[in-house]
């Protein structure tokens, strides 16, 4: 229970690129472990292959490019295959953790020592995945006294 005086100890975290670094294979085998199968993960596997992009600049369009990581940004399925791919990363903490598109917050009413360590474990993770912590765009702060 959360009293009247204790503070809030807060990070809020914004992840780089977050949506071009998820590899797809990587994506459909977290699907697959969350139990997703049959036609709609075979939809989403079409939904991923074969995409590719080209750049216009003027009357200049450069090669087609093959585009085998991310999730579509702009699409409405983007953000939550993102979250999805995310999934293991709150059962690894042990303080709160809010996900919203490529935005993170940990919290805690507990010693901002246990912040830290689960910083440090959210971190390591988000790295082993290929997905970098933008440190500009990041914050902490304390709520209460």
């Amino acid at each position: 229970m959360l009293k009247k005086l204790d503070p809030v100890y807060c990070v809020y975290l914004d992840l780089s690129k977050a949506f071009d670094v998820i590899p797809h294979r990587n994506l459909i085998a977290r699907l697959k472990t969350l139990g997703l199968t049959g036609p709609l993960l075979d939809w989403i596997q079409e939904f991923l292959q074969n995409r590719s992009y080209q750049v216009r600049v003027g009357n200049s369009l450069s090669e087609s490019t093959a585009v085998h990581s991310g999730v579509p940004q702009g699409s409405v399925l983007g953000p939550l295959l993102f979250l999805l791919y995310l999934n293991p990363l709150p059962k690894l903490l042990n303080i709160n953790c809010v996900l919203y598109a490529d935005d993170m917050k940990l919290w805690t009413v507990d010693d901002p020592t246990s912040l830290q360590d689960n910083l440090n474990v959210c971190s390591k993770w988000l790295h082993s995945q290929g997905i970098q912590i933008n440190a500009s765009k990041s914050a902490a702060q304390i709520y209460g006294p």
